[in-house]
């Protein structure tokens, strides 16, 4: 017996906590999704595609939030083009808060700011 090893064994999780901060221009930006904006330009999709985002009509929409320079492409359903026009006020509809991840896909589509026209 003075010659057989013998195995010590203990369980251990080692773990490295971390919690990602987004810094000051990540979070800026993602923070910036959160207001509302106006339809800068749009261009109206009858039947979409099997590739569109969408599988019913939609617009695709020039959004230019509230405090932004730019504009950002996203999709607003509408059933009809007289449903969408250029100045008109809109804003996300996220993701349910469970299927949300931190990044701007979580945004759906976008719904007109004052519940007119549009999905929900």
């Amino acid at each position: 017996m003075a010659n057989e090893a013998v195995l010590y064994t203990a369980d251990h999780v080692l773990e490295y906590p971390y919690v990602r901060s987004l810094g000051p221009v990540v979070g800026a930006f993602l923070t910036g999704l959160r207001p509302e904006g106006t339809v800068t330009s749009w261009s109206w999709v009858p039947r979409p595609r099997p590739k569109h985002p969408l599988q019913e009509p939609f617009a695709w929409v020039l959004v230019r939030f509230d405090g932004a320079d730019t504009s950002f492409l996203h999709v607003l359903p509408a059933a009809s083009p007289e449903q969408v026009h250029t100045g008109m006020r809109v804003r996300p509809q996220f993701a349910p808060e469970e299927a949300r991840v931190g990044h701007v896909k979580d945004i759906n589509h976008f719904v007109a700011a004052d519940g007119a026209g549009g999905a929900t």
